[in-house]
């Protein structure tokens, strides 16, 4: 039996999502990361991380055209992180190797996002591809 057979079926099908799935880590990287830091400055930066897990979670249930129009949300969500966290770096509130881990996580969530528009707009059939194909992305890549 695999381990795939072991898993509990989930009652909210977006949690099936591999690119909501790695939202959500990054965002918990991000409180690991700052946990002990309570300017506003990190605050903001979490809630729009934050909001690229939300604006997949509110696609997902939408028909394939808003699916779409969220996932570009998430994209935008996503430029607003690297704004902060470019900020975040140049004032010397990031070190440069957590900046340059910050930057690959979010270069990784965009191409992910950017395959599953991709996918959402070439098929006719549901809008839960991305769990439907090998989309290139390394699942196993650890955070």
């Amino acid at each position: 039996m695999s381990q795939q057979d072991n898993k509990t079926p989930t009652f909210f099908k977006f949690e099936d999502l591999r690119v909501y799935n790695k939202a959500v880590d990054f965002v918990v990287f991000l409180m690991k990361l700052f946990e002990n830091n309570n300017d506003t400055y990190y605050y903001r930066l979490i809630d729009d991380a934050t909001l690229i897990a939300i604006n997949i979670v509110d696609g997902s249930v939408k028909n394939k055209t808003q699916f779409v129009e969220k996932l570009q949300e998430a994209k935008g969500n996503i430029r607003k992180v690297v704004v902060y966290t470019t900020v975040g770096q140049r004032k010397g509130l990031i070190g440069d190797e957590y900046y340059e881990n910050i930057r690959y996580k979010l270069m990784e969530l965009t191409k992910m996002i950017g395959a599953l528009i991709t996918s959402l707009q070439k098929h006719n059939d549901t809008y839960h591809v991305e769990l439907q194909h090998d989309d290139g992305f390394d699942e196993n890549l650890t955070w």
